[in-house]
């Protein structure tokens, strides 16, 4: 293998349609399955041939396999059961040692959207075996140690296969079950869109961690060394066998769909909706390659070349050796075409590369709420200025509308009065939607979601979208007149809420899809079955910070206080100490690794306790931060969490009179991030009155920040609290605690709150709590009927009218 950079060797634009899998068999052989429901193999070809030369790789295609009914997603390639140990790859990157003529040796395997699991005879091209079982769209393929073929589903179930036959089911997963890796002492690894990665041995799970804070999507292993995870929220991670977290790598600055490594494990390579495969050693990105459109997989070759494949139909390899980089004209055409495709990229008309950088946030801004939007890595990303915290606060990344002028409207080559670009979520690309005044909505619908391959459940939202955004009223009542295309049956309530064009509701689970609705009387033909959006899982937390602004912040405290000669001025050590500090919370991928010494915890604490009441928000925030530190959560856990200690005592000042939004805003936020490491989830639990009690007033707040802040530790303590084995444990009366959560939320979630995502997150604390069962009667004399049907009745764009239809079963 050379030693240099990733160029491009081979380039292929076989598939009609996105290239979803790679399914690396030899050196000289891989698979490639496709959004245009085939799975193709591709072969080692002499170099001599003219085709080979042009391409700049001696790769060819062999066969294109047809037997899938829908989409193809997952691909994998099981050796013989003689050399499957050697398999370990997660759903496509594993490496076997045979060639493709050698298929008694192994078989390749492929998931699709039509729920099956085809198993190829490659010397025909002939499907062997048909496996079918799961319900619902395949997600994830891989060997086990024994030889046998796992899958995964949208489902949430797991089935391990062999000669043709269900050996095992298993259950666990509370969303899609979307990645698998297989390890050679026999442990099989899941990923899910619950945030967790579950490890098993045989039939039971053995353990179960809160990987990321959003879907789970790729697993890999790393030779020698334990398990990769790629996630929605960006990252990558790697974990020992036993789900001790190693090493985070960020980088990513969009959802992050695949992980690979080199057969050796010096070369960790991801792929991203970013649109680019970024390639890592020792947890530091060496080389990002850019690509004209998200990067659905990648893998290695033996050799350590890299296959890509991507939304834009093709696949390519990359190589560091000299001898097989591509010609300099095929290199040079691809890198017009990215540059062509970054060019494209705008925000309000406005090139991204015209936007300022991200060290325009170094200046404060003018007014309170002022926003601006600057470039990181490519993405618009805005930002609002509060001048209560005197920081820009990271909106999020800001989505235009199609890249050409807004006056030309073709698509396909004919011209409509709309066309526009809609983000159906999961990872899905971006598709167009075109409509012309005096279509009928829900006819443009059904015909584009048929010739899109997507469920009919979505045309509820689909006619919704074209609605809101040509600005008509509803041309036609609801009923049981409208066929569905699908079946011949009559109209039905949609089973999933997609992002039409609009974000998802903060408030729901990282990763986790949109609630289910229940279907009309007069439906005939079921709607896939999705998760209800309560009881609610996992905990949510603030982990975003402007460092800067922060420390900004407390230098200009810290002038004022030297200008006073007051004694808990900081000295010039005590200043570096700070910025020390700081750089250790900044670097994330060092966090499996890294520490804070002695006297950074001594700094808070005499911060904490001597600074002003007026000074205190930009020290809480360090606070907030800390807790997400898996060595400061130890830490606080061992020697600042009891009634006295550091943290409640940081809670009792931010509560403190008079009271200050900036200083509730902080405190509470430091509160809600305490759920954010197992290792500090008695704190909670131990001073939850306390810590209710002192932020009630809170509710009262004018500043929308704050309630939703509380909003989100009812929502946490919500969640803790239906925990009834923790709590008999902790000798706790749980339904004291509930009540005294569900009071606080009903404040909030009453239909005076003028917010929606603030009524969401209390709502959804309620739902949670009556779901338990142990406060349901409480809850429904304290009015939930009333609450549950002005939230049914809302007219808010997240999902808190949702959330009121579906509560309506709690109090019924």
């Amino acid at each position: 293998m050379g030693g240099g950079e990733y160029q491009l060797s081979f380039e292929s634009f076989a598939h009609d349609e996105d290239v979803r899998g790679i399914a690396v068999i030899s050196e000289d052989c891989f698979a490639t399955s496709s959004r245009d429901k085939t799975v193709k193999l591709w072969r080692r070809t002499p170099a001599s041939t003219s085709a080979a030369s042009a391409a700049g790789s001696e790769f060819g295609l062999d066969k294109t396999l047809v037997g899938h009914t829908s989409f193809v997603g997952p691909l994998a390639w099981i050796p013989g059961r003689q050399t499957a140990a050697a398999a370990g790859g997660g759903g496509g990157g594993g490496e076997g040692t045979s060639d493709a003529a050698g298929a008694g040796k192994g078989v390749l395997v492929s998931g699709g959207m039509d729920c099956l699991v085809l198993v190829w005879d490659l010397e025909t091209g002939e499907v062997a075996q048909r496996l079918a079982g799961h319900e619902q769209q395949v997600t994830g393929v891989t060997a086990t140690a024994a030889g046998d073929i796992a899958t995964c589903s949208v489902d949430k179930s797991i089935r391990v296969w062999r000669d043709g036959h269900c050996q095992q089911q298993l259950s666990g997963h509370e969303s899609s079950v979307l990645c698998l890796a297989a390890a050679a002492n026999g442990l099989l690894f899941s990923g899910s869109g619950d945030c967790t990665i579950r490890c098993w041995e045989g039939s039971s799970c053995i353990k179960s961690v809160r990987a990321h804070s959003d879907s789970v999507r790729g697993l890999a292993l790393l030779p020698a060394v334990g398990l990769l995870s790629a996630s929605h929220d960006g990252s990558v991670k790697l974990w020992d066998l036993s789900l001790q977290p190693l090493l985070e790598m960020v980088g990513h600055t969009a959802l992050v769909y695949s992980v690979a490594a080199t057969a050796g494990g010096e070369l960790i390579a991801s792929g991203s909706e970013d649109a680019t495969a970024r390639v890592w050693r020792d947890g530091e990105c060496m080389q990002v390659l850019e690509h004209p459109s998200c990067v659905w997989a990648v893998a290695f070759l033996p050799s350590g070349d890299l296959i890509t494949a991507s939304a834009d139909g093709a696949i390519r390899i990359w190589t560091r050796d000299s001898a097989r980089v591509a010609p300099e004209g095929l290199r040079a055409t691809y890198e017009e075409r990215v540059k062509s495709c970054r060019k494209k990229k705008t925000v309000g008309g406005v090139n991204v590369d015209e936007l300022p950088g991200i060290e325009a946030l170094q200046q404060p801004g003018h007014k309170d709420g002022q926003t601006l939007i600057v470039r990181e890595n490519d993405v618009g990303v805005a930002y609002q200025w509060s001048h209560k915290e005197f920081n820009w606060e990271r909106i999020g990344e800001v989505v235009d509308g199609p890249s050409e002028p807004i006056d030309a409207k073709m698509f396909e080559g004919k011209q409509y009065d709309y066309v526009f670009d809609v983000d159906i979520g999961d990872g899905v690309p971006v598709r167009k939607l075109p409509y012309n005044h005096g279509d009928n909505p829900y006819d443009v619908a059904d015909k584009w979601l048929l010739s899109q391959d997507l469920p009919l459940g979505y045309r509820e939202q689909v006619v919704d979208f074209i609605l809101r955004n040509t600005g008509q009223a509803n041309p036609m009542p609801l009923g049981a007149t409208i066929p569905d295309p699908y079946t011949g049956g009559q109209a039905y309530v949609p089973s999933a809420t997609p992002s039409w064009g609009g974000p998802a509701p903060a408030a729901r689970a990282p990763g986790q899809p949109s609630p289910a609705a229940a279907p009309a009387a007069a439906a005939t033909a079921a709607a896939p079955a999705q998760e209800k959006l309560f009881p609610k899982r996992g905990y949510l937390v603030f982990d975003s910070a402007q460092y800067d602004g922060i420390m900004k912040k407390l230098k200009e405290f810290n002038t004022t206080l030297a200008t006073q000669s007051a004694q808990s001025a900081l000295s010039a050590e005590q200043l570096e100490h700070l910025d020390s500090l700081v750089s250790v919370l900044k670097d994330t991928s060092h966090y499996h690794s890294s520490s804070f010494a002695p006297h950074h915890y001594a700094l808070i604490s005499s911060l904490l306790s001597s600074w002003p009441s007026a000074n205190l928000f930009p020290v809480l925030d360090l606070l907030r931060m800390m807790l997400l530190h898996p060595s400061a959560a130890a830490w606080f856990s061992a020697n600042a969490s009891g009634p006295d200690g550091m943290l409640m005592a940081a809670i009792r000042r931010a509560a403190a009179e008079p009271p200050t939004p900036a200083n509730h805003l902080t405190g509470v936020r430091v509160a809600v991030n305490v759920f954010g490491l197992p290792s500090l989830h008695h704190w909670p639990r131990q001073h939850r009155a306390e810590v209710l009690d002192l932020f009630a007033p809170c509710a009262a707040s004018s500043n929308k920040n704050v309630r939703l802040a509380l909003a989100t530790l009812l929502l946490n303590y919500a969640v803790l609290l239906v925990d009834k084995t923790a709590a008999a444990a902790a000798g706790e009366d749980l339904e004291e605690g509930q009540v005294q959560t569900l009071s606080a939320a009903f404040e909030l979630a009453a239909a005076s709150e003028a917010d929606a995502e603030v009524r969401y997150r209390a709502l959804l604390a309620i739902a949670t709590l009556m779901h338990s069962g142990v406060v349901r009667d409480t809850a429904v004399e304290m009015g939930a009927a009333e609450v549950v049907q002005a939230a049914a009745a809302a007219t808010a764009t997240n999902a808190l009218p949702q959330l009121g239809r579906e509560m309506k079963s709690l109090i019924t």
